[in-house]
């Protein structure tokens, strides 16, 4: 038994082959590492170029809000000195209000009592009040022993009292 070797002829061709390999993968690997600086480099200035325009952005509102802030501390002024007025007025007119809800409640007590000093006794008033009178007196009929009302007499006698 013997081992066959496989010729695969010279070896310098190969190696030729393999040395291009390398080169053109370190060519590769050089273009992959200049995409990859000029990717940084614009990343690096879109990310400046928006800090720039957020700073910018921020200015500009720090501005607008102290413009409206003073604005409406004028307009709050202005609003509370007219509310002054108006506040006023309401507070007159409440009081009317309650003024005449108080003397007209008083008037109508007045005619209420007197409608109903001068108002006479309607038939059925006066039943009712006769029949609160029999009620109320005590009848002069004797009225029956309740069991309640009894004396207990013991448990051995029967019938007797």
């Amino acid at each position: 038994m013997g081992t066959k070797s496989l010729q695969q002829g010279p070896i310098e061709p190969r190696i030729f082959r393999v040395e291009d390999n390398m080169l053109n993968m370190t060519n590769d690997i050089r273009d992959i590492k200049k995409c990859m600086e000029q990717t940084q480099g614009e990343f690096k200035l879109s990310v400046e170029k928006m800090r720039g325009e957020f700073k910018l952005s921020m200015e500009q509102m720090r501005g607008e809000s102290k413009l409206s802030m003073e604005q409406m501390r004028r307009e709050f002024t202005q609003s509370a000195v007219k509310s002054n007025g108006t506040l006023n007025t309401i507070k007159w007119q409440i009081g009317v209000l309650l003024t005449m809800i108080v003397g007209g409640g008083t008037l109508l007590g007045f005619l209420l009592r007197d409608r109903l000093k001068t108002q006479q006794p309607s038939p059925q008033s006066s039943y009712q009040e006769e029949r609160m009178e029999q009620i109320e007196k005590p009848t002069s009929k004797p009225r029956a022993e309740t069991n309640m009302e009894r004396k207990d007499t013991g448990a051995g006698q029967t019938g007797k009292r």
